[in-house]
């Protein structure tokens, strides 16, 4: 004889269960156009539920941040500028707009790193981190553009 009290049948009824599909209780997935599936963040700035896979585009571990601290999920070096280029520009703003082209003709040889990042994108956000101190100023700001337009 079965039970019709036991917690795990629930109480029986004369009265039909209402009908659920299992996507009623799914939760409401956000629709993100391309644009919106890339962004940039500072290192330091503070995580969020949002940032989706977070990247982190510098040459060398960002000041104030220790090994073991998970501040980012994964570290692409190859997308950094290289250690001359950043020594001629220094952060000057008179020389973005020449930093902008050069930093643009060395992505064009990472074809395979370029390409890694894209696939990502198109599965899920990316969140570009950056240690720069001006967040318009740096690196991050051209390679989403150069991510977005190829």
């Amino acid at each position: 004889m079965i039970d019709s009290k036991h917690p795990s049948l629930g109480a029986l009824s004369s009265k039909p269960r209402e009908y659920r599909s299992p996507a009623s209780n799914a939760q409401k997935f956000e629709v993100l156009s391309p644009a919106e599936m890339l962004r940039i963040k500072g290192v330091h700035d503070e995580v969020g539920p949002s940032d989706g896979f977070r990247l982190y585009v510098g040459r060398v571990l960002p000041p104030r941040v220790s090994r073991r601290e998970k501040f980012t999920d994964a570290w692409m070096p190859a997308l950094a500028p290289s250690a001359a280029l950043l020594k001629w520009f220094r952060n000057k703003p008179e020389l973005w707009p020449e930093f902008s082209r050069r930093y643009a003709v060395e992505m064009r040889e990472q074809t395979e790193a370029l390409e890694t990042v894209r696939e990502r994108i198109r599965c899920q956000r990316v969140t570009l981190l950056h240690a720069a101190k001006l967040p318009w100023m740096n690196h991050a700001t051209v390679l989403a553009a150069i991510l977005r337009t190829d």
